[in-house]
């Protein structure tokens, strides 16, 4: 089955210290239908660096709560993960 690339899109656009995500995708894994995510972009000052966190999921996503606490757990000094 061929996909059409152009049905891809995304967005992020500024919501007061964040960005507010959108994004249309196609299933390439299972069924090849679109899916429509929603989700948040926030930078962290972190010394010379920054930290970015990414909730992207469908909004009625069941693990959409997790990935929101995630988010807010993550932190400059944190260790990295393996």
């Amino acid at each position: 089955k061929r996909l059409d690339p152009s049905q891809i899109t995304a967005t992020a656009e500024p919501k007061g210290d964040a960005f507010a995500l959108t994004a249309h995708i196609i299933d390439t894994f299972k069924s090849a239908a679109a899916v429509d995510l929603v989700g948040t972009a926030r930078r962290t000052t972190c010394g010379t660096g920054s930290l970015w966190t990414f909730v992207l999921a469908p909004a009625a996503s069941p693990v959409r709560a997790e990935l929101d606490q995630l988010a807010a757990q993550a932190a400059c000094d944190q260790a990295p993960t393996k």
